[in-house]
């Protein structure tokens, strides 16, 4: 069973450990050990492992580290805050949504009362199926993605950017599959070795972000209550 904790009192403690705690301090080993295991017990082994091991491991190994860790990780219905969640909401536009990266299915529920939405994830639970007759899941990773050009309306990612081993090649997934506009959430935080998460890609600034995704014509960025919300609007079809 995992530890309940908000995303507001996360953001909080991130940013504790982010900016109040010494790097010389915070980049320790033990340090991390504490951190991590006072949030996931005997699972702490995967997140401190993580980043040494990542890519070097097999498609069916990382997704056996998210299959491990996802009963111990902290719970809550959503990674969103209450910022970001009404940005999606106020952006996202129909008839057809896609999410990728859906977690328990928080947010695609949301969208469901608007929109026809699809839903992807790399491991999807039975009880996130059965739960959510109404949203059509696909067992899919970011960086390859099931489905022909501008299928979607809106295609929205929240939390997932910043775990992908190649997130370039999932970017061009993302704005494939887009018709009209892409939403995406990442986390404003800084890089270090070892981290409570499995964050492989760091934003604490502007540029950062623009680093991967480029500066698009029609886009916004900002910081909404911690985390960074993008919004894309795509070209239309040639």
């Amino acid at each position: 069973m995992g530890l309940r904790i908000s995303r507001e009192a996360n953001l909080a403690l991130n940013w504790i450990l982010n900016e109040l705690v010494p790097p010389f301090i915070r980049d320790r080993r033990w340090f991390g050990w504490l951190i991590t295991r006072a949030l996931y017990g005997d699972k702490a082994r995967h997140f401190m492992n993580f980043h040494a091991r990542v890519y070097e491991m097999s498609e069916a190994e990382y997704r056996g580290v998210y299959g491990a860790t996802r009963a111990a990780a902290i719970e809550r219905d959503t990674d969103l805050n209450d910022a970001c969640l009404k940005l999606i909401l106020e952006h996202a536009v129909g008839p057809r949504v896609l999410e990728v990266g859906c977690g328990g299915g928080f947010l695609s529920k949301r969208l469901a009362e608007r929109f026809e939405v699809t839903a992807t994830d790399i491991v999807i639970g039975e009880r996130t199926r059965a739960e959510n007759p109404k949203i059509t899941f696909q067992d899919a990773s970011a960086e390859s993605l099931p489905y022909p050009d501008r299928s979607f309306d809106t295609v929205v990612t929240t939390h997932v950017l910043e775990h992908v081993r190649d997130i370039r090649r999932a970017i061009d997934e993302l704005r494939r599959v887009t018709a009209r506009r892409l939403i995406v959430v990442v986390p404003k935080e800084r890089p270090h070795f070892y981290t409570p998460n499995l964050h492989l890609h760091f934003f604490p600034y502007p540029f950062c972000f623009y680093a991967v995704f480029g500066h698009q014509p029609g886009h916004m960025l900002q910081n909404a209550g911690g985390d960074w919300f993008y919004v894309e609007d795509r070209p239309p079809a040639a």
